[in-house]
């Protein structure tokens, strides 16, 4: 960890964050959290498929991220040989998740993985924020 001045934690000595640092983990911590929670909402009213469409569109970097490694979750489960999406190409993403479509087990089991995923990902995303939420 950085000291305040970008100097060296060293090894049993404390050390102070910077405020700068401090703050951009708190914002980042706070939005993913924000992310994951919209992120939930469009799965669940909207379904799979508006959910890579939303972290597209409106999410920006963070959402395009969420997005890859979702589909990359989707992409080895339940195993490399008999995936939930077949191709590995992010521009037929959307063409995978059409396809996805077709096998309504498929695309239930799909949106429960999803679910769970985004569930503790959010968990993580609080659990990091409250650990933030210390001394500078």
């Amino acid at each position: 960890m950085d000291g305040f001045f970008g100097g060296k934690a060293v090894p049993g000595k404390a050390c102070v964050r910077s405020p700068v640092s401090f703050l951009r983990s708190v914002c980042i911590t706070s939005c993913l959290t924000r992310l994951f929670t919209k992120a939930l909402g469009v799965l669940e009213e909207q379904g799979v498929y508006a959910l890579f469409l939303y972290l597209h569109a409106r999410e920006k970097e963070w959402g395009k991220k969420t997005s890859t490694e979702l589909a990359t979750f989707l992409r080895e489960q339940p195993s490399k040989q008999n995936a939930l999406l077949g191709t590995s190409n992010n521009n037929e993403l959307f063409d995978a998740l059409q396809q996805l479509a077709t096998d309504l087990d498929k695309l239930l089991f799909a949106r429960d993985l999803l679910h769970r995923a985004l569930v503790y990902a959010r968990y993580h995303a609080k659990a990091a924020h409250a650990g933030t939420q210390g001394t500078p």
